[in-house]
């Protein structure tokens, strides 16, 4: 016996339905805990008690003996302990139904591979997600192995991967996207994009020409006759198509007469004068700005306006009128004077002999009127006596001077002109009666023409153009002194010059030659040509200044190939069948032929000729890669195939054969042994037995577990998985879920079979109450609108009410203001903001323009609701429109019309030949700027331009041009092009744009009538000859190697390369290789035509097909009897298929269905009607008592509680309660065990739809058994009728199966495990919250 315990984790077997479209199967180990580090025969690991674990895996239908030679063996996992390791995938393209997994733990030693351990388990309840399904096993008890004190753990993962388009709970729908149209869903469904719809996606969606805007989303509604869309506006949008912006001003938000301005999310507020804020509802205090009341008025601001409160002598909305007291107070002046009214104020001028502000106090003798200032007593012609003032004095005693109050600003002298006038001397750039005005024009600092215009405190001149004159005054000439250098002659143009240089001389100056200093270097001579300079450059450099070297100068470039240069570098152009830097490299350099092979150069290309044995392009390919050999033997090729060379214990072609482990018979209670891979083996235990040798005892045999919970078996006894709202240790307690109090803000919780639900107070919503819902209680009064926001909600008021509840009124609302006035609420009232023009309580009293200030025609504009502005009419100007401007002044001369610009300023309109500010200089070709015989021609008024003789060019026609500057060197022929062009014809030997470079093929290097061709100075390139190479066309190439074998005919390509032309039955670039008929390719008696000149055709005999004729004809013995027609099909046992008339069935079509109901198979008093569209051929109508394809199995009462109330039993079983706690299925067909899971046939090709199910008739043929209300050949047809078009509903039988309608057609689908479907939620849920009862049948 062993020395130290080892625990062994065994999963309960379980089968699974796996249809024929599964593509991988992969595990994964999420814990294996072999801390002790022994093996199976309880030795340790290399002796050291440390394991490699490593793991294989391998797929078995019922036997897993099949595994002997299908492992797949993962790398490295880990050492006696593992978390979490690598996937280990094992591709099946076609499982069929039911399968089981082995899997392997192996220590790999020192001494190869060991067993740790062997488990062999099947699959059961997957859960599907997007074509893969996957289910764990975990939290499972261990069992007792034969070694009771070891101990170990294993958990894992396992997961089936569906083949590519195929989808659903077996697999076996299948769905290809097509990208353009449609998407599959997880469940194998078409699910159409945008722009298409329709059961098939085949119509074309209204969504296509995106109609929703601002990012709107569309969606298909289909209406039964017709499909349209609608449009799921973002928020902030409406309308059909999104395109309207929420209307935000329908609340009427702007106060006092503003207008609303809809925007997007928000609105904006258009308010009338005096009032702003988002609402209109703020006032502005004019006060505040710019002191609207003039002359010491106090302003007094009002809402919406202002009111001024006028000093003595003002009046008016801004107190700028001033009152006339001499026309109001009649009289005020005593004894004759003279009221002379005064800004706020008057006074008066008394007759000579009174005085006093009235003139009141009179007196008549000189000797009591003291005249001052050197005024005179002097009698009067009016009899008074009276003071003769001296010029600026004035008053009764000549005591007031004119000057004495200083009127003259800015250091202006005053001097009187009269008694009460007077007139200021102003200061430079000073001006006005006041001298108040600063002008820096006024000095008049722009000569010859120049307008000056005022710039802050300073001026600009602006010159006038083509005068020639610049500078701050405009009093600089461009050419005096003349700019230009070096004997150059200078003309002005515009207000700027030009050169006119003589040969050899550049530059804005003609201060620049090009040769100096010399750009050429020390490499290269500078010579003069017509637009700049030519380097003539020494041997071996180059580049416009010969600085660079020539990196081609020496030839580096081999085989022919033409040599560039690339900057400081070069790059070499080789001819076909060459390559490298250096045109050195041939397609054979490389060797790239493997095992052996000759590499021959074909054109650009290579060609491999391998050995017997090897091929590929390369020879890379060999019988031994990947090899063949299995179980550690060595693969040798030898003769074009291969063997193996088989290891100690092994033997066979492949060295599959070794000595079996269970010779020993190792398994208890009667288990059957199964051989394993290495010396392992696979113990498959009767029914309540489990363990490696079938030693343990299952202890969930009795179903302990209740409410189908899970049962575990353990060592000495059982543990229960519960399912979702039930504990204990057999799962017999239901859990209440109000406990834990979830309903929130006062909600009353409810224990519902599924679980909870909240009843909630008032103004919370929500599945625990936690959704407040603010306009519950109608907050809104007066007919508000209440919407929720973000904190709280907002109430939308109608007109005549405002306030967040809408409870204040508006007194606004009957409009009291006249004339336009806005109206503004008031806490004790309103108030009424005038629009300009008006004033009052009410804006009834108007003001403004009614003077009528404005002179010659003006417009007056009201400023405000009291100023005013004048708008002239051309040609005047002044605060009142009454001084004249611009072209009066006659500024134009020599004939130049002027021009009014704006309202105060000209511009003159010159005649050909004059410019200037007012057309007073000359220009253009009054200066005869063209020599050499050139023609001037006007351009404008002031402009030019030379049309020169042949011969000469410039602007000036100064510079000489084409073939009058000998540009051509080395006895070149010169040839005019055009007026100013030319071209060289260089004698032989020479080249360039002048014929300044001497060319390499003066000495006629190319060999076999090869071609010269000057490159570059001092070199040459070859232009070889068809059939020669090389870089003096010296080598012969293509054909001339005679590369073709087997009598084939060689064709050159291009200068060098070659095809050869092979005679019929042979192929390859060399026609070195046998093809078509000569490989004997046709066997059983074929007959071979050759096709082309390397391919072929068979013709087979009689009984024979496939392309070599290799395959027999199983249709050729005609096995279909009764007319069927037969199908050869490689899936089928006998190699082919029959298709049977109506009224016929069986393999080949013997067996007649026409008297099918003559042995009466209906039991229980069924009626049997013949129909030839029934897989049986018959129909049998029920009693309503009893239900089956025969009236066999008996109705009973729907299970609401037991065992049965889960739905175990699959594939149409009925379950009957045994006791409180167990089952029974009473299963149909060919399914039976425990839960219908097992199959007796598994062979069963047939695509069964809506939840069908393939079985084999009486005959052998396959049938698919319908669930329910799906009927047809393949259950192709659901007889429910689609209230709406898109919905889930439930299945009228079965609890397990639910019905899909889409665009209006049904499809029955099944719910994954033991998922019941939810009529409340429309989703698969578990059975205990679906509240769901099946009608089961009981088989008599």
């Amino acid at each position: 016996m062993a020395r130290s315990g080892y625990k062994v984790f065994y999963l309960l077997a379980l089968l699974v339905q796996i249809a024929s479209s599964i593509k991988q199967v992969e595990v994964r180990i999420t814990r294996f805990d072999n801390r002790d580090g022994e093996l199976q025969n309880s030795s340790c690991c290399d002796g050291i008690c440390v394991c490699r674990t490593v793991m294989k895996i391998c797929i078995f239908y019922r036997n897993p003996s099949e595994c002997a030679t299908s492992y797949v063996t993962s790398d490295r996992l880990g050492g006696n302990v593992i978390v979490g390791s690598r996937s280990v995938k094992l591709n099946k393209e076609q499982l069929t139904e039911d399968f089981g997994l082995i899997i392997q733990m192996i220590h790999n030693g020192t001494r190869g591979e060991e067993l740790i351990n062997q488990y062999s388990i099947d699959l059961n309840d997957l859960t599907t997600g997007a074509s893969i399904y996957e289910t764990r096993y975990s939290n499972i008890e261990s069992s007792v192995g034969i070694y009771p004190q070891n101990k170990a753990t294993l958990q894992i993962q396992a997961r089936l991967y569906c083949a590519d388009n195929y989808y659903g709970r077996d697999c076996t729908r299948k769905c290809i996207p097509d990208p353009d149209r449609y998407d599959c869903d997880a469940d194998g469904n078409r699910e159409c994009n945008n722009n298409w719809t329709g059961p098939n996606c085949d119509v074309l969606s209204p969504c296509s020409s995106f109609p929703c805007q601002n990012g709107g989303r569309c969606f298909n509604v289909d209406s039964g006759s017709t499909i349209s869309y609608r449009c799921d506006c973002k928020k902030l949008y409406t309308g059909t198509d999104c395109s309207l912006g929420v209307d935000d001003c329908i609340s009427q938000p702007c106060s006092n007469n503003g207008t609303c301005i809809d925007g997007i999310g928000d609105y904006s507020c258009t308010c009338p004068g005096g009032l702003t804020g988002k609402k209109c509802d703020s006032d502005i205090n004019e006060c505040t700005q710019d002191t609207p009341c003039n002359n010491g008025g106090t302003c007094i601001n009002t809402f919406g306006s202002y009111l001024c409160q006028c000093a003595f002598g003002f009046s008016g909305p801004s107190c700028d009128l001033d009152n006339d007291e001499c026309a109001s107070n009649r009289g005020i002046c005593q004894n004759g004077g003279t009221c002379v009214n005064t800004p706020g104020s008057y006074t008066c001028n008394c007759r000579s002999g009174f005085s006093g502000t009235h003139c009141e106090t009179a007196f008549n003798d000189c000797r009591t009127q003291n005249c001052e200032n050197g005024g005179s007593c002097a009698l009067s012609v009016r009899g008074n006596y009276e003071c003769q003032c001296s010029l600026g004095y004035s008053g009764t005693r000549c005591e007031r001077y004119v000057c004495d109050s200083n009127p003259c600003e800015n250091l202006g002298t005053c001097v009187p002109t009269s008694a009460t006038g007077f007139t200021c001397l102003c200061r430079s750039g000073f001006s006005g009666p006041t001298c108040k005005q600063y002008n820096p024009c006024n000095q008049s600092p722009c000569q010859n023409g120049g307008s000056c215009s005022v710039r802050g405190d300073d001026y600009v001149c602006t010159c006038p153009p083509g005068s020639g004159y610049t500078g701050t005054n405009c009093t600089d000439r461009p050419c005096s002194p003349s700019p230009c250098k070096n004997g150059a002659t200078c003309f002005v143009t515009g207000n700027s010059y030009i050169c006119r240089c003589p040969l050899g001389f550049t530059g804005v100056n003609c201060d620049e030659t090009p040769c100096d200093p010399n750009p050429c270097g020390p490499n290269g001579n500078c010579f003069l040509g017509l637009t700049g300079y030519i380097c003539s450059c020494r041997a071996g450099f180059t580049g416009s200044t010969c600085r660079e070297r020539d990196a081609c100068y020496n030839d580096p470039c081999k085989n022919g190939a033409q040599c560039s240069v690339r900057g400081s570098s070069y790059t070499c152009d080789c001819p076909a069948g060459f390559s490298g830097q250096n045109c050195t490299v041939t397609s054979c350099s490389l060797k790239p032929c493997d095992n052996g092979g000759t590499c021959l150069v074909n054109g650009n290309g290579y060609y491999c000729s391998c050995p017997d044995g090897f091929t590929g392009t390369n020879c890379e390919l060999s019988p031994c890669a990947p090899s063949p050999c299995v179980n550690g033997g060595s693969c040798l090729v030898s003769q074009g195939t291969y063997f193996c060379r088989c290891r100690l214990g092994t033997a066979g072609v492949n060295c599959e054969v070794k000595p079996s482990p269970c010779s020993s018979a190792p398994c208890q209670n009667s288990g059957r042994c199964i051989d394993g891979l290495i010396t392992g083996y696979t113990c498959d235990c009767p029914r309540g037995f489990n363990g490696i040798n079938c030693q343990i005892m299952d202890r969930c045999a009795s179903n302990p577990c209740q409410n189908g919970a899970a049962c575990y078996s353990g060592i000495s006894t059982f543990s229960c998985q519960c399912l979702r709202g039930f504990t204990g240790k057999t799962c017999d307690q239901t859990i209440n879920r109000c406990e834990s109090n979830p309903c929130e803000n006062g909600g009353e919780c409810v224990t519902t079979t599924t679980g909870y639900f909240c009843n909630c107070a008032e103004g919370y919503t929500g599945t625990n109450c936690k959704v407040f819902t603010p306009c519950s209680s109608d907050p809104c009064k007066n007919g508000g609108i209440c919407s929720p926001i973000s904190n709280g909600y907002f109430c939308a008021c109608p007109q005549g009410y405002e306030g967040s509840n809408c409870e204040i009124k508006d007194p606004c609302s009957q409009s009291p203001c006249e004339n336009g006035g806005l109206c503004r609420n008031l806490d004790n009232g309103f108030q009424c903001s005038c629009k300009a023009g008006y004033t009052g309580q009410y804006c009834e009293v108007a003001a403004g323009c009614t003077l009528n200030p404005c002179q010659n025609g003006a417009r007056c504009i009201p400023v405000g609701n009291t100023d005013f502005q004048c708008e002239c009419l051309v040609g005047f100007s002044g605060q009142n429109c009454g001084e004249a401007k611009g072209c009066r002044l006659n500024p134009c001369r020599n004939g130049a019309s002027c021009r009014a610009v704006g309202k105060t300023d000209f511009q003159c309109e010159c005649l050909t030949g004059f410019s200037g500010a007012t057309c007073d200089v000359l220009a253009g070709c009054n200066l005869n700027p063209c020599t050499n015989g050139g023609t001037c021609r006007p351009i404008g008024t002031s402009g030019f331009q030379c049309a020169c003789n042949t011969g000469y060019s410039g602007q000036f026609c100064e510079v000489l041009a084409g073939c009058r500057s000998n540009p051509c060197a080395n006895g070149a022929e010169c040839r005019a092009v055009g007026d100013t062009g030319y071209q060289c014809a260089c004698q032989n030997g020479f080249s360039g744009p002048r014929c300044e470079i001497t060319s390499g093929c003066t000495s006629n290097p190319c060999n076999n009538g090869g071609d010269c061709r000057p490159v570059g100075q001092n070199r040459f390139q070859c232009d070889c000859k068809t059939g020669f190479s090389g870089q003096f066309c010296e080598e012969a190439a293509g054909c001339n190697l005679n590369p073709c074998m087997n009598g084939a005919a060689c064709r050159p390509l291009g200068s060098t390369g070659f095809k050869c032309d092979c005679r019929t039955g042979f192929s390859g670039p060399t026609c070195e290789a046998r093809s078509g008929c000569n490989l004997n390719s046709c066997v059983n008696g074929a007959t071979c035509t050759p096709v082309g000149s390397s391919g072929y055709q068979c013709q087979c005999a009689p009984g024979f097909t496939g392309r070599n004729c290799d395959k027999q004809d199983k249709c050729y013995a005609r096995p279909c009897a009764n007319k069927g027609v037969c199908y050869v099909s490689e899936n089928s046992v006998t190699g082919y298929s029959c298709q049977c008339l109506r009224g016929f069935s069986g393999p080949n079509c013997e067996i007649s269905l026409r008297d099918a109901c003559s042995n009466n198979p209906c039991s229980n008093g069924g009626q049997c009607s013949p129909n030839t569209q029934s897989p049986q051929g018959y129909v049998c109508r029920c009693p309503a008592s009893y239900v089956g394809e025969r009236c066999e199995s008996l109705k009973l009462p729907p299970a609401t509680d037991g065992p049965c109330y889960s739905s175990p039993c699959r594939n149409g079983g009925s379950c009957v309660n045994e006791g409180t706690a167990t089952y029974k299925c009473n299963c149909i067909g060919d399914f039976s065990g425990k839960n219908c899971m097992q199959r007796a046939s598994r062979d069963c090709p047939l695509q069964c739809y809506n939840a069908g199910t393939c079985y084999k008739d009486e005959t052998g043929q396959p049938r698919c058994r319908c669930p329910g209300i799906a009927a047809g050949t393949r259950c192709e047809r659901v007889n429910h009728n689609c209230v709406t078009p898109y919905g889930h509903f439930p299945h009228p039988i079965s609890c397990t199966l639910w019905i899909h309608c889409a665009h209006g057609t049904p499809f029955v689908k099944e719910c994954p495990a033991n998922l019941h479907f939810n009529q409340r939620l429309k989703v698969c849920d578990w059975w205990t919250s679906a509240g769901c009862v099946d009608y089961p049948v009981y088989k008599k």
